[in-house]
């Protein structure tokens, strides 16, 4: 029987940890059910290692997933952005007069923009996987102004975007919320549906030749991006507090940011020492964090938080390994509550007690904090209830149910 062709349309590359993890895990598996077409953006370093290149090619080839990659523009500023809309247009506009697809998977803000006219002049069912507020994300992360034309046009834009969706899908239920404050007398024919950033646990199985830690110095990490969302000084306070009473080491895994890194560091005055940064690929991550005592984080406060559910948190707990963080939304804060996580410290109060070690030693050696985090990943955070979830949704806008 001839497959139902679905479109995903991606400004993040595939060749990058975070496309690995958030993307290909979930269409190797949905390509089973769907033929899929993946689009994505990609960066011309990624796209120079031909050996990754030779391997990613070899793997969908063998989910059936055809990948049509875009080179991101970036040198040239407003141009580039100008660039990467027409790249991406017309890749698009090729593969809906040669394919029938039924669908087009938005990921982000940045793809819907620039599929949104060409709804008008083909037939396709679009679904929109908002991963967050990003209009509000460049107002909160100061990268835009709120009172410029640019944000008022672009918020009259998101209205438009959210409306012309068939589904919408949120990190949260808090952002579900604030998508139907937005577009209020629309939300009857929608499909609405909240997909948390799930893990592969089959990716966190503990290798059997790796070395137990004999160091008695406490390892935090912090994984992933940081820029404009996290505020690493404060993850600097801590670990600096930390080290007062009990030797410790902050791993950072970051592939793009070292520059950034080094100048936090200097302007917060910190012991290199403490401080170790290196760059992974996707899959070496699981045996890193084998290595560590507990993952921290604390994301920048904003409206952008009611969308906003952080990856590595699942990674971090399909490891077993604690958290320190503080209050994000009511999805997160829930589950960190429900199932004793780890430490949630009060925002932007920076008062440190020898309890907090106490506490995070204590989680780290519990029994019941290991089983809490794989029934947490079993119950909410397992890329299958992802997989079922999506494919739930794409079954609905097909039956136009």
């Amino acid at each position: 029987m001839k497959k139902i062709k679905i479109l995903y349309f991606s400004y993040d590359g595939v060749l990058e940890p975070l496309g690995q993890s958030q993307i290909m895990n979930y269409q190797k598996k949905i390509s089973s059910y769907y033929d899929i077409f993946i689009v994505s953006f990609e960066k011309y370093k990624d796209f120079k290692n031909t050996e990754k290149i030779k391997l990613f090619k070899s793997d969908i080839k063998n989910n059936n997933i055809t990948w049509f990659p875009i080179i991101f523009s970036y040198k040239y500023k407003v141009l580039s952005y100008l660039l990467n809309y027409i790249k991406g247009l017309s890749k698009i506009f090729f593969l809906l007069i040669s394919y029938d697809i039924k669908i087009i998977h938005c990921r982000g803000y940045v793809t819907f923009m620039i599929i949104y006219l060409l709804k008008f002049f083909f037939s396709f069912k679009i679904v929109f996987d908002m991963r967050g507020f990003w209009i509000d994300e460049r107002v909160e992360w100061n990268i835009w102004k709120k009172n410029r034309l640019k944000y008022k046009f672009f918020k009259f834009l998101e209205k438009k975007l959210l409306i012309s969706a068939q589904s919408i899908i949120t990190l949260t239920d808090d952002a579900r919320n604030e998508v139907i404050k937005i577009i209020k007398n629309n939300v009857q024919s929608k499909i609405f549906e909240t997909i948390h950033t799930c893990v592969d646990k089959s990716n966190f199985k503990k290798p059997k030749h790796l070395l137990t830690k004999k160091s008695n110095k406490l390892i935090f990490c912090h994984l992933g991006a940081i820029s404009t969302r996290y505020d690493l000084d404060r993850v600097f306070w801590f670990i600096s507090e930390v080290n007062k009473y009990n030797k410790c080491q902050l791993l950072i895994i970051n592939q793009k940011e070292k520059p950034f890194i080094l100048d936090r560091i200097k302007k917060n005055n910190i012991d290199k020492s403490l401080i170790k940064i290196i760059s992974l690929n996707f899959n070496e991550v699981p045996n890193y964090l084998e290595k560590i005592d507990f993952g921290i984080f604390f994301p920048k406060k904003g409206f952008y938080l009611n969308g906003f559910f952080p990856t590595k948190f699942a990674e971090f707990i399909a490891s077993k390994k604690p958290i320190v963080t503080s209050k994000i939304n009511n999805d997160f804060d829930k589950l960190m509550k429900t199932y004793s996580l780890g430490l949630v410290l009060q925002r932007d109060v920076n008062i440190f007690s020898k309890k907090y070690i106490d506490e995070l030693l204590s989680l780290k050696e519990s029994e019941s904090f290991k089983i809490n985090s794989s029934l947490l990943i079993k119950k909410h955070l397992d890329v299958k209830i992802g997989i079922n979830k999506y494919l739930s949704v794409y079954d609905k806008i097909l039956n136009n149910v």
